[in-house]
């Protein structure tokens, strides 16, 4: 089954399939967001419907962005059912705690008062997952569960590693941070106590059952046990 296969706003389409768990077709092409700009604003839409209280936000490598509701913030261990992550993906993410703001006319790359490992696992509301950027964006940026780890030094790391991997893949955060807090910035800003979660997508793996982790170097891991 797929909800309302014939739909005529994609935010409520969306918002149907949140709630029950009946994914979405493959929507008009002119249902769909025409650009970056539109996907964030029927994302915004979107958790209006959803009654979503925010605490942050999940932001790609490449500055895509999209909410984050606290109760999608998971402590390390849990365990998830696989049904719940349709279209899977894990990542590492970095979690951070903002010290200052994000002001939308500030510049220069986030303040933490605290940084965890994380591990974000992503899923789609799409019956056939997101056809393309802008509409990922709208679905919450695919927003499944974020994994964090105990808080660690408040020390950007230089490598992590997902699943297992053989060695960290070295990496640098700064120029990655700077370009999350632009797209931030752009979208409207955080306070300061907000969540800023980098997530590492391309470096994602698609989620199986069995245990996954996330293992940042002088940071720490965050992992959960996929059922």
């Amino acid at each position: 089954m797929t909800a309302l296969l014939t739909i005529t706003s994609l935010p409520n389409a969306l918002a149907e399939a949140w709630e029950s768990g009946i994914p979405v077709a493959m929507p008009p092409a002119g249902l769909l967001p025409a650009d970056l700009p539109a996907a964030e604003d029927m994302a915004a839409e979107l958790t209006g419907l959803l009654s979503l209280p925010i605490c942050g936000v999940r932001v790609t490598e490449a500055g895509l962005l999209g909410p984050l509701p606290p109760a999608r913030l998971v402590t390390s261990g849990v365990t998830l059912p696989l049904g719940a992550l349709p279209h899977g993906m894990a990542a590492p993410a970095l979690i951070g705690v903002l010290a200052e703001a994000l002001d939308p006319d500030g510049e220069g790359a986030p303040v933490f008062s605290a940084l965890h490992p994380g591990l974000d696992l992503s899923a789609s509301r799409f019956q056939d997952g997101p056809p393309d950027e802008a509409a990922l964006v709208a679905d919450l940026l695919g927003l499944g569960h974020v994994v964090a780890g105990a808080a660690g030094p408040v020390v950007l790391p230089t490598a992590c590693a997902l699943g297992g991997e053989a060695a960290a893949l070295e990496l640098e955060l700064e120029p990655l941070l700077l370009r999350a807090a632009h797209a931030t910035r752009r979208a409207g800003g955080l306070p300061a106590g907000a969540v800023v979660v980098l997530v590492l997508a391309g470096r994602s793996a698609p989620v199986g059952t069995g245990d996954i982790t996330a293992d940042w170097p002088g940071l720490g891991q965050a992992g959960a046990t996929i059922g």
